[in-house]
């Protein structure tokens, strides 16, 4: 049974000063790494929007931007995926942009309310952040009044430009 255990356990008068030098090493070992563990890669953190909380449009499109809370340098094999959701809970997602930028737009939504969120993706170690805090998109287009109302009033300055060309040819053909 003693052939098992090491001799600095057995005769620790021997082997005091193994064990001294052991825990010695561990320690620059450990303090050396970053994270503690030199072959553990960094944990990712999560990107964050720049836009407040809540966005709103009346035309169905705006530009989505998140930056990097990490000092996190963007290189090849670092991309971001972009989800979607109906709901602030993120059960029925749909994937918007996959990519190294860090922004897109979004377009052609109908009324309605939406969720927005973000997170790194690394190839090279396969490991992925959390996802970012939720932002959410509010869309109210135009009533069709308004457009109608805006419509009839263009056909409005349509008309009297054409009238007032027309009555200066007229004007002019006679003098």
């Amino acid at each position: 049974m003693s052939s098992f255990l090491p001799q600095f356990l057995l005769n620790p008068a021997r082997g005091s000063s193994n064990l001294y030098l052991a825990g010695f090493l561990l320690l620059i070992i450990l303090c050396s790494s970053n994270d503690g563990f030199s072959n553990s890669p960094k944990a990712l953190k999560a990107p964050e929007f720049v836009q407040s909380s809540v966005l709103t449009s009346n035309s169905g499109f705006f530009k989505l931007e998140w930056r990097i809370t990490d000092e996190l340098p963007l290189q090849e094999g670092y991309s971001f995926l972009l989800e979607q959701s109906n709901d602030e809970n993120f059960n029925h997602i749909k994937s918007i942009y996959k990519g190294s930028d860090l922004a897109t737009y979004i377009s052609g939504l109908p009324n309605g309310t939406f969720y927005y969120r973000v997170k790194i993706i690394e190839q090279q170690n396969q490991k992925e952040s959390q996802w970012s805090p939720h932002l959410q998109a509010r869309v109210e287009h135009f009533s069709l009044q308004f457009a109608l109302t805006l419509c009839a009033l263009g056909a409005l300055v349509f008309l009297l430009t054409v009238a007032v060309i027309v009555i200066g040819v007229r004007s002019k053909n006679h003098s």
